[in-house]
C-alpha cells in the first residue's frame, strides 16, 4: 500500500495577494506499508521552492520513519525502528536498510555574505543523536581579496544498554586577506578556534585550542575506555521476564471469570480446548541449545556460548530446558508440532564486550538468529472407533411387577394403593370425577389453604381437558387408595 502527496504552506496566511509570503514550505510526502516485510515507512522532503524570509534563502532536508515487524528482511529478521529528521551523527555507521534523508538546512546568499545552517536528530532502537552547524562567510574580491568566516557546531550521541554518551562542540572565527605586492600575491590569515569533546562513562574529555598557528590540547577526566561492568542484579532490571509461557490458540474463553481467577491464584493450569491448542515458551536470554524432555531439539550453528556485554562476560553457556509432564511422568510429544523459535536480540546486551563504547556504532544493533523458545501445537483429540450396530436384544427391558408407591416411612399410613379397573371411569364421571363441580370446589379449598401457608404448588386451574382424555392417556388402570379426612 502506498500513499503519496504534496502540500504547500504559505505564511502568513492572511497576506495580500500581490505580496510574497515570508515563508513557503513545500513538502512531498510518501507513506507505505510493505506487508511482505511487515514494514511501515513514511518519508517527507522539502521540495525546491521552499524558503524563509527571502526566496533566495533556500530550505532543504527531510524526515523519515521506519517501523519493522518480525520480518525485517533487510537486516535478516527482527524488530526495530528509526525516526530521523535530517540524518544521523557523523560517526554513526548507518545500516544499509536505514533511510537517509538530507540534512535540514537553510542557505541564504546576498552579495558577498553567505549564511548556512543545518540540523539533524535521530532516534533508533539503540541510540539517540542530534546536532547542527551554523556558519557565515564574507568574500570580497574587488581590489584586495578579503575573507572572513564564522562556524559553530554541536554533535551529541547517546547510546543505552549499556549507557554511553559522546558530545562534540566548537567554534572557529577567521579572517584572511590576499594582496598583490610587486606582482606577487601574498595571503595573510588569522584563525581562532576551540573545540570540546566529552564522553562517558567514565566521564572524560579533551579541549583543542587553536590560535593562528599555535595549537594545544587540554585533557579532562578519564580517557576513552570501556564502560564499567555491572553485576547481575543491575543487569536483570534491563530484561523482561526471564521466561514466559504464552498461550497462542485454543484457550477456553467462556470459562467463568471467578473460576479462572481461582485457578490462577492456586497456580493451576489454564483450561484448553479439546479441539487443539497452541502455546509458546520464550526467554529474554538467548540460548545456544534448546532441550525438550532432556533431548536436544535445536542448537545455534557456530556458537557454543553467549556474551553479556554490560557485565563484560564472554563464554557463558546458556541452555533452555523444557519438560512436558503428565502427572509425575514425562509425556511423549509424538504427534505434536514442535517448532524452535528464533528472534533478533539487541547486540548492546548480548554482543561481545567492547574496549570502547563508541565501537558499537560500527556494528549492526541486532544479533540475528538467536534461539529464544519453543512453540507447541497440540492437535485435536481423535475420537475412538464406534461400538458398531447394537442388537435389539441388548436394548430389552426387564419388566417390574405392579407394586404400591413406596413411602418415606415404612410404617403403613392408610390402605395401600392398588390397581382399580374402575378408576378411569371414576376420573371421567361427570358427578364424581376430577372435573365435577363438587370436586373442583374441594380442590380449590385445599389450594387456598396451601396458599395461605405459602405451600401452593402453583396456580389452580380447570382439569376438564384431562378428564376428557383420560381413556387415551392411561394404558393401564392407575393405582388408587382411599384418603382419610
Amino acid at each position: 500500500m502506498l500513499l503519496t502527496g504534496r502540500t504547500t504552506l504559505d505564511l502568513p496566511r492572511g497576506r495580500a495577494t500581490n505580496t510574497h509570503p515570508l515563508a513557503r514550505i513545500i513538502v512531498d510526502l510518501a507513506i507505505a506499508y510493505h506487508a511482505d516485510q511487515d514494514l511501515f515507512a513514511m518519508d517527507a522532503a522539502l521540495a525546491p521552492g521552499s524558503y524563509v524570509i527571502d526566496p533566495a534563502a533556500e530550505l532543504t532536508g527531510g524526515l523519515s520513519l521506519r517501523l519493522w515487524g518480525r520480518d525485517r528482511t533487510a537486516s535478516g529478521g527482527g524488530k526495530g525502528f528509526v525516526f530521523t529528521i535530517g540524518g544521523y551523527h557523523p560517526r554513526f555507521d548507518i545500516p544499509d536498510y536505514y533511510p537517509r534523508p538530507a540534512r535540514v538546512g537553510w542557505r541564504w546568499a546576498r552579495g558577498p555574505v553567505t549564511i548556512r545552517g543545518q540540523v539533524y536528530a535521530a532516534l533508533t532502537d539503540r541510540a539517540f543523536m542530534a546536532g547542527g552547524e551554523l556558519s557565515a562567510s564574507y568574500d570580497q574580491s574587488h581590489g584586495i581579496q578579503l575573507q572572513a568566516w564564522f562556524t559553530a557546531w554541536l554533535d551529541v550521541l547517546v547510546q543505552w544498554k549499556p549507557f554511553a554518551f559522546e558530545l562534540t562542540m566548537g567554534q572557529s572565527i577567521g579572517v584572511a586577506a590576499t594582496v598583490k605586492v610587486a606582482f606577487v600575491r601574498v595571503r595573510v590569515s588569522l584563525e581562532v578556534g576551540v573545540s570540546l569533546e566529552l564522553w562517558g562513562p567514565p566521564i572524560g574529555g579533551r579541549a583543542l585550542v587553536k590560535v593562528w598557528f599555535i595549537t594545544f590540547t587540554l585533557h579532562i577526566g578519564s580517557g576513552r575506555q570501556a564502560a564499567p561492568e555491572v553485576d547481575w542484579p543491575e543487569f536483570r532490571t534491563q530484561l523482561p521476564a526471564p521466561l514466559s509461557v504464552t498461550p497462542l490458540a485454543g484457550l477456553l474463553v467462556d470459562v467463568d471469570p471467578a473460576e479462572s481467577a481461582a485457578r490462577t491464584a492456586a497456580d493451576e493450569p489454564v483450561l484448553a480446548s479439546a479441539d487443539g491448542f497452541a502455546i509458546r515458551t520464550e526467554s529474554a536470554v538467548p540460548a545456544v541449545r534448546l532441550l525438550l524432555n532432556g533431548r536436544v531439539l535445536a542448537e545455534t550453528q557456530g556458537r557454543e556460548t553467549i556474551d553479556v556485554r554490560p557485565m563484560r562476560l564472554s563464554g557463558v553457556v546458556s541452555e533452555q530446558h523444557v519438560t512436558i509432564r503428565r502427572f509425575d511422568t514425562t509425556y511423549d510429544t509424538t504427534g505434536w508440532t514442535v517448532t524452535p523459535l528464533t528472534q533478533d536480540l539487541p547486540r548492546a546486551l548480548w554482543g561481545r564486550p567492547l574496549s570502547r563504547p563508541g565501537d558499537a556504532l560500527d556494528e549492526d544493533g541486532l544479533l540475528t538468529g538467536c534461539l529464544s523458545g519453543i512453540e507447541f501445537r497440540v492437535p485435536p483429540l481423535q475420537l475412538g472407533h464406534s461400538l458398531g450396530p447394537v442388537r435389539a436384544e441388548a436394548l430389552a427391558a426387564d419388566g417390574l411387577p405392579y407394586a404400591p408407591i413406596g413411602l418415606r416411612d415404612d410404617t403403613p399410613a392408610g390402605p395401600p394403593s392398588e390397581p382399580d379397573p374402575q378408576s378411569i371411569a371414576v376420573l371421567t364421571d361427570p358427578d364424581r370425577g376430577i372435573a365435577a363441580a363438587s370436586t373442583v370446589r374441594a380442590r380449590a379449598g385445599v389450594h387456598s389453604a396451601l396458599a395461605a401457608m405459602g405451600l401452593a404448588p402453583g396456580p389452580d386451574g380447570p382439569v376438564s381437558g384431562f378428564a376428557e382424555r383420560a381413556h387415551a392417556l392411561f394404558t393401564h388402570p392407575p393405582m388408587t387408595t382411599t384418603a382419610e379426612r
